[in-house]
């Protein structure tokens, strides 16, 4: 006979949880067949429209990836940069007075073409062959400079500007990037362990909720492995999961063998087993 104490808050008594068996011989809440199990296919949301913001977006997020190198690149030429001389190949001008030039020079005696930006009176007393003067620095093979003359106001300006447009796409960036390979390796694995982990009983021992705006609900619960060992852990559930969870409450737990203390509530469990269909 197991047995043991929650405190009730605001309460002036204990709730005193009675565990009628072992729990190394418990049975689980759910009947699930022998690993491995056949899992349903949840239905991802977005489909296609994702996909067709990915597409629109992608040149923006391989320039946003291109501008934070860059302002790296810049700030550590105008640091630790050293003093080349680079050739001007060509002159360009375009609307709205700006003005550059693509300048070629050698570093550690490798080729490098970059465009570095002018001004006005620059772009007047510069000419095609000229010989410019430039901080230059090299980062995984590829060329990053400044002007020698230039200050660090006007690099750490040019920065401030970079920053400004990767602060505006960066959480576009995030949601339709980064963020779906993190969720899908989260779902891998959970999807792993429902396939292939042990299914034992166990039980709810508290439950716990953030108190501020932003508030998330957790699910602690214990159980013992088939070698005897008891663990306890604590899962993330949703809202609508929440009201579910009750102190005391008898749960289907499934761990890994080969690392027991990953595991997840079954009845939690976003993911569900073929419980009637052959493997």
């Amino acid at each position: 006979m197991r047995s043991f104490a929650v405190r009730l808050p605001g309460r002036n008594l204990d709730l005193c949880v009675i565990i009628l068996a072992e729990m190394q011989t418990s049975v689980p809440l759910t009947d699930l067949p022998p690993p491995p199990r056949r899992l349903f296919t949840r239905p991802r949301p977005g489909g296609r429209p994702v996909w067709v913001f990915r597409l629109i977006l992608l040149p923006f997020f391989l320039l946003n990836s291109y501008l934070a190198l860059l302002v790296v690149g810049q700030i550590l030429a105008q640091a630790y940069g050293r003093v080349v001389n680079a050739t001007i190949v060509e002159k360009k001008a375009a609307r709205h007075h700006s003005y550059s030039a693509i300048c070629e020079y050698h570093l550690d005696g490798v080729y490098h073409r970059n465009k570095e930006w002018l001004s006005e009176m620059e772009f007047g007393a510069l000419n095609t062959g000229d010989v410019l003067q430039i901080k230059a620095i090299s980062l995984f093979g590829c060329g990053f400079s400044v002007q020698n003359a230039s200050r660090w106001s006007q690099t750490l300006r040019d920065a401030a500007l970079i920053l400004l447009w990767e602060v505006a796409f960066s959480p576009f960036m995030f949601l339709l990037y980064i963020l779906p390979p993190i969720v899908g390796l989260a779902e891998l694995r959970a999807a792993l362990l429902l396939r292939h982990g042990i299914a034992v009983g166990g039980v709810i021992i508290s439950i716990q909720k953030t108190p501020n705006d932003a508030t998330m609900f957790f699910v602690s619960y214990q159980f013992r492995t088939i070698a005897g060992a008891t663990l306890s852990a604590r899962r993330y559930v949703d809202s609508s999961e929440y009201p579910d969870a009750k102190v005391g409450f008898p749960i289907t737990v499934i761990y890994s063998k080969v690392r027991p203390s990953h595991s997840t509530p079954y009845e939690f469990s976003k993911i569900k087993v073929r419980v009637d269909s052959p493997r």
